[in-house]
């Protein structure tokens, strides 16, 4: 599981990542952040990582990646199963997303 911190600093913002951190922990083995939107989505693509989650984000940074992600039978959405959108990212493997999803909202 990868988790990317936002760029963007304010309190709220921390308090709702902290939460989603809290959240998902006790579930996963391993959270790793190497600081890349990219090379997480396609760690995901490439089985290296489970899944992945970050809450905001440019779409140039995530286009290529996510059809990279579709295209290895990953799957992408937004934290409420919707399509993808920058400020809600979650790629996964198809087994795990719906799960994924419960357990960050």
């Amino acid at each position: 599981m990868a988790w990317l911190q936002s760029t963007i600093s304010t309190v709220q913002l921390r308090v709702v990542q902290i939460d989603m951190l809290g959240q998902v922990a006790s579930h996963v083995r391993a959270i790793r952040n190497v600081g890349s939107t990219v090379l997480h989505i396609a760690w995901v693509a490439a089985g290296r990582l489970d899944a992945m989650y970050q809450t905001t984000t440019k779409w140039w940074d995530v286009a290529a990646a996510g059809l990279i992600v579709e295209e290895a039978g990953g799957v992408l959405s937004d934290l409420s199963g919707g399509p993808m959108r920058p400020e809600s990212i979650v790629a996964s493997t198809p087994g795990i997303h719906e799960e994924l999803l419960k357990i960050l909202l």
